[in-house]
């Protein structure tokens, strides 16, 4: 039986296809004057003593004798590569699905469960993150405005000036953004997770937190959160 792998290689010279032996070492020159011209080239590389380039991810390093790749990583990549695909050529380097340019391997970012070069998965965590923050407030708005009128002194006062989350006593003295400050804390959070009720800006649904536990229990459930 022919194995495919063995047959999908190239020259590593003139790029030509290499018909692969059935037993033994797979071929990486098409021919005898390849394979002297690559000895002939490697001889060369010797003797030149300037800066190499990486031949998976070609960034240029300094020279160090008998030295192909800029580091481990790159040297582990080739091998695997070699070993699925039978063809010690060059890399082949993944391609943005943004901007669709290639990048270094070392540079790849999974983002959304996509690859993106390290520009777009900025891009791309970015314009997530706006999102997400235009879809809060929109949900805070129209709570705000069907819910109730709530004095946060009132609710504070009711609570006797303690954190609902850590039982410990509110400085009426502190104001945001220190730790220590009075914030009002939906029970049922008004931007839930997802399938999750939302819940309403009521004052049966708030209890005085201090800021800092405020923002680590975030809009997870107050079962888990405390």
């Amino acid at each position: 039986m022919i194995d495919s792998k063995r047959l999908a290689s190239s020259c590593l010279v003139c790029a030509a296809p290499v018909t692969q032996p059935q037993r033994g070492r797979p071929s990486k020159y098409c021919s005898r004057a390849c394979r002297d011209r690559a000895t002939t080239l490697r001889k060369q590389a010797l003797q030149d003593r300037s800066d190499r380039e990486c031949q998976w991810c070609f960034q240029v390093f300094p020279f160090a004798a008998r030295k192909r790749f800029c580091s481990n990583t790159c040297a582990q990549l080739m091998l695997v590569h070699v070993k699925v695909y039978r063809a010690p050529d060059r890399c082949h380097l993944p391609v943005c699905v943004d901007c669709r340019n290639t990048y270094s391997a070392k540079g790849v970012l999974v983002v959304n469960r996509r690859y993106r070069c390290e520009d777009c998965a900025a891009t791309c965590k970015r314009e997530s993150n706006n999102a997400a923050w235009k879809k809060k407030n929109a949900l805070r708005r129209s709570a705000f405005a069907t819910g109730e009128k709530i004095n946060t002194i009132e609710i504070a006062e009711r609570d006797g000036w303690l954190c609902h989350l850590c039982d410990e006593p509110i400085d009426p003295e502190l104001r945001a953004p220190h730790p220590g400050s009075l914030t009002l804390d939906h029970l049922v959070p008004l931007n839930p997770r997802l399938g999750e009720p939302a819940g309403t800006h009521t004052v049966d649904n708030v209890k005085v937190a201090h800021w800092g536990c405020n923002s680590r229990r975030q809009n997870r459930p107050l079962s888990i959160a405390s």
